[in-house]
């Protein structure tokens, strides 16, 4: 005794927007009818793989396969020119060795730059009449201090 292994009923399964596989546990002929009027007859065996062109389908004793009539087209890509800086995001995203030290290098270089920046900015005006009344006091103070001692 030998056992055959064959589908009990009719499946199909998709591959592409046209290409179909059709299994069938009997062999039957159909037809693939057109939009424009064409139409193509086909055998179909236990397993057939079929190509059902757009705008076009085809009814099986179980399922009806419909190619899709629409036409697409793809816009052309956008593209769009703009720089990115990776340490802008959070530091917990951050987890790679390679970046934190990128990070690091450039937190450094950030703040030497600041530093400078810092110490060009800040201008000390001396101004000797406040820093003589300063030393009078200081002076006269001292002075007061020493004769009320002695």
């Amino acid at each position: 005794m030998q056992f055959v292994r064959k589908p009990v009923q009719e499946m199909v399964n998709q591959l592409s927007d046209t290409d179909h596989v059709i299994f069938s546990p009997t062999l039957q002929t159909s037809t693939i009818k057109c939009k424009n009027g064409s139409a193509t007859r086909i055998h179909l065996e236990q397993s057939t793989k079929i190509h059902v062109p757009a705008e076009c389908s085809i009814k099986l004793s179980k399922h009806e396969i419909t190619s899709s009539d629409s036409a697409k087209i793809s816009p052309p890509p956008l593209r769009d020119s703009w720089s990115w800086d990776p340490f802008t995001l959070p530091s917990s995203l951050l987890t790679s060795p390679a970046h934190l030290d990128q990070a690091i290098y450039k937190l450094k270089t950030n703040n030497f730059g600041m530093s400078k920046q810092i110490n060009t900015k800040t201008n000390f005006n001396i101004n000797y009449t406040s820093m003589f009344i300063w030393l009078s006091l200081a002076l006269a103070a001292t002075a007061n201090l020493i004769i009320f001692i002695f």
